[in-house]
């Protein structure tokens, strides 16, 4: 199968910054019909290149040499800046250079595509409703921003997979404003608090998603949806989707729907608003309540939302996506189920982030850091690139003074010391950042060390 963008037959794509948990998901989905490559810069013959390579993906330094005459484009991410080698050299061989929401636009007009996109939750409400649809027989392709665990054990990467159905469930991106390319059948829409933009912005987008979908499946508890038409899921009674009782466990999530109960091996209120998006929109593709229920049973989770690394004295390390203030404070309800003393570790994911949220990250952590908990703030997470560096989390250590709760740490060696002596029997670490997959090899590692 070839790929038509702007009335041109693509059959050979080269991926910039493949190993980018978007650019990596579009490629694998592609490399069954499709020559692909990539290249990046952090290749180090890691476990997941080799992945790559045994689905058949090339990979390449990000020095040009991964492109030739024979390749028809060159996929760039909004991160991608112009002065990259493989884009000067596609420009001298005069190969399209594409943005990768257009290749992945044109995927979706060959299925009956479901879109999840908001603000939190995109990764685990798509997870979720590709594997109920896994479970039921339906065979959906998969496009995500995360890698599943079930997946995972398929010696696939996690966060996509080409099945033999009509059905893809793709993850779509708001904060870059591409969510507007696509024209799915379903566009289930999570929320909107300010990440990357504005609220208003935000909200723009999404209206103009909804209105390129067939149907729309849109959060009732939020605000921001009022005046929206569709189908909608929520807490509230007003919710064509609704519990009529639920209940959070330590590691557990119970919610009854009519007569039906669904239990999840997750906990937190954002789990189960998670799963009730995951409901509606099966619920809407006639899947009975039975199938849903076991594969909420089953459903095994993504990697870093709330992966748990037991240590000896009942100390449990957890790593977690959350990095902006609506999911960290999720993040730390979730772990305060474990009624005991949170440790809890922030590296932002970029200057430009942490700058724009700076206010409201201040206030989560005041409101959620309670006078037994800590936060020790990591240096800022650099990729590389054009950066304004001018604040750092050392500043919002400072703003939010008490220098025996909120803690700026210089780097994870130090932060590993500090905890070894710090963390007691039975207490909570729970690590939050985004973009950096280091900080879950960390999140490991610390479990073993906590356990010496």
């Amino acid at each position: 199968m070839s790929l038509f963008i702007n009335e041109k037959e693509i059959n050979s794509f080269h991926f910039v910054g493949i190993l980018g948990i978007g650019m990596s998901a579009i490629a694998q989905y592609l490399i069954k019909d499709c020559k692909v490559s990539g290249s990046d810069r952090s290749i180090c013959d890691s476990d997941d290149e080799t992945i790559l390579k045994n689905q058949g993906i090339s990979l390449f330094l990000q020095d040009g040499s991964g492109i030739s005459r024979q390749t028809q484009a060159l996929v760039v991410s909004t991160a991608i800046e112009n002065d990259n080698p493989d884009i000067k050299k596609a420009n001298e061989l005069n190969i399209p250079i594409l943005h990768r929401s257009e290749v992945l636009a044109a995927i979706v007009k060959n299925h009956f595509s479901i879109s999840v996109t908001g603000t939190s939750g995109k990764s685990s409400v798509s997870a979720m409703i590709f594997h109920i649809l896994d479970f039921a027989g339906k065979n959906p392709s998969f496009i995500g921003g995360a890698n599943l665990h079930s997946l995972r054990k398929k010696n696939l990467l996690g966060n996509a997979f080409r099945g033999d159905g009509e059905i893809l469930v793709i993850e779509a991106d708001e904060s870059d404003g591409t969510v507007v390319r696509y024209f799915p059948k379903i566009s289930v829409l999570l929320n909107i608090s300010r990440d990357h933009k504005e609220i208003s912005e935000v909200l723009s987008l999404l209206k103009t998603a909804s209105s390129q979908s067939d149907l729309t499946i849109f959060n009732k508890d939020d605000k921001n949806f009022t005046g929206f038409c569709g189908k909608s899921f929520g807490f509230s009674r007003d919710a064509d989707y609704f519990p009529i009782r639920y209940s959070l466990g330590e590691n557990s999530s119970t919610f009854t729907i009519e007569n039906a109960t669904f239990v999840l091996n997750f906990t937190g209120e954002h789990t189960i608003k998670n799963a009730l998006a995951a409901f509606a929109v099966c619920k809407e593709l006639e899947i009975e309540d039975k199938i849903i229920a076991a594969a909420f049973a089953t459903y095994g989770g993504i990697a870093r939302r709330f992966d748990k690394y037991p240590a000896s004295k009942n100390i449990l390390v957890i790593d977690d996506y959350a990095h902006n203030p609506e999911k960290i404070a999720a993040a730390i309800s979730a772990a305060k189920m474990r009624k005991t003393p949170i440790h809890t570790v922030f590296q932002p994911h970029g200057f430009g982030p942490l700058k724009f949220m700076f206010d409201d990250l201040k206030a989560t952590f005041q409101n959620s850091i309670n006078k037994d908990d800590k936060l020790y703030l990591l240096p800022t997470f650099y990729a590389g690139g054009t950066a304004d560096k001018s604040v750092d989390s050392d500043k919002l250590a400072d703003e939010l003074g008490d220098k025996n709760r909120f803690v700026f740490v210089e780097n994870r060696q130090k932060l590993t010391e500090i905890l070894k002596t710090c963390v007691k029997e039975n207490e909570t670490v729970l690590i939050c950042g985004a973009r950096d997959n280091s900080l879950a090899v960390f999140a490991k590692e610390l479990s073993q060390m906590l356990s010496v």
